[in-house]
């Protein structure tokens, strides 16, 4: 099986803090709120390595809170930067602080995605 060499998009696991060198080992993950006082909020977005070590632990989201997550690659390029932007637009609100490394960190992946693979 072949694996995409990302290294040069820089993209960091947001746990760990280790570069994440190939699409196929990234994982994106964000949390939503449900409940009459959060209705679908999101938040929490950080990219990480696709490792139980690095992924968000579900055990520790109990009530309201759902862990939502997909592969790194489903959301490389410009299809999953405008997939993204579906969802953030359809939510009631956003926490945006991990939000913009992420922007940035899936716009790198789509550059290089524009440019060939590395």
């Amino acid at each position: 099986m072949s694996r995409t060499n990302i290294a040069r998009a820089e993209v960091v696991c947001a746990c760990c803090g280790d570069l994440i060198a190939e699409l196929e080992a990234g994982w994106f993950e964000w949390v939503m709120r449900l409940g009459q006082a959060h209705n679908g909020a999101l938040e929490g977005f950080q990219i990480v390595h696709h490792a139980e070590r690095c992924m968000y632990n579900t055990d520790r989201f109990k009530g309201d809170r759902y862990v939502l997550n997909q592969p790194l690659s489903h959301f490389a390029g410009a299809g999953g930067l405008q997939e993204l932007a579906a969802r953030v637009r359809q939510a009631p609100t956003v926490e945006g602080s991990s939000l913009g490394l992420v922007l940035w960190q899936l716009a790198r992946l789509s550059e290089l995605g524009r440019r060939g693979k590395p």
